[in-house]
């Protein structure tokens, strides 16, 4: 992790800047909720606050469920990282980096199907590229909420052969939906 050693005043209504490169670095982008937190030393820590994550155990009554009906893996995001996973390892697929593919769709808002195995968007849900040609096909549905995308559900098989149709991408947005209002009934 970079070391940074920037001084910012406080101005008169309590607020503080974080500088451009912090943000960019922390992928830091308006909207982002932030968590203080002081430790035993007394030193301020500051740090993104994942609203996916934030969900607890509903991301295991959504994710299993949606792994046993489906057979594939679930992997689900938020921003930055891997929050939860079904049907994997979570030494495999847990709390890493997301890949290409599942920033794509954050930006665009969209959904994506792909059932082409080892194109790039397959192997770009985590930034692992060792995965690459693994998938046979993906889903990355996005979890929107009116200002923002928060995070992504994501289907993935392994399977040779196998490919998501219709059924598949309406219960991986059915569960991406259901996510995002949990997420709007939460932040309100």
């Amino acid at each position: 992790m970079k070391k940074y050693q920037l001084i910012r005043k406080i101005d008169f209504l309590g607020r503080i800047v974080i500088p451009k490169q912090i943000r960019r670095s922390f992928r830091i982008v308006i909207g982002d909720p932030l968590e203080f937190f002081v430790n035993q030393k007394g030193e301020l820590i500051l740090e993104k606050y994942s609203l996916v994550k934030g969900l607890g155990s509903l991301l295991d009554d959504i994710a299993n469920p949606l792994h046993e009906a489906t057979g594939s893996m679930v992997i689900i995001t938020d921003r930055d990282n891997t929050v939860y996973v079904a049907g994997a390892s979570p030494e495999e697929y847990g709390q890493h980096p997301i890949g290409a593919g599942v920033d794509k769709v954050l930006a665009s808002r969209t959904g994506v199907l792909e059932n082409k195995p080892g194109t790039a968007l397959a192997a770009a849900i985590l930034e692992d590229d060792e995965r690459k040609a693994q998938y046979s096909a993906v889903i990355i549905e996005p979890i929107l909420l009116p200002e923002m995308a928060v995070g992504t559900l994501c289907l993935a098989s392994r399977e040779k052969g196998r490919s998501f149709g219709d059924l598949e991408v309406t219960l991986a947005k059915f569960a991406a939906t259901l996510l995002a209002k949990n997420i709007s009934a939460y932040d309100e």
